[in-house]
């Protein structure tokens, strides 16, 4: 989303649901990384 749009033209509202998007998408690859087969 980072991408499409510059940061300065995002809420700060909107800043906050980035980074949660961006923890959430790296634990989740990480939880499923480290599950066992």
């Amino acid at each position: 989303m980072k991408d499409v749009v510059e940061e300065e033209a995002l809420s700060s509202e909107h800043l906050l649901y980035l980074k949660f998007l961006d923890k959430f998408v790296t634990q989740g690859i990480d939880a499923v990384s480290d599950s066992p087969p």
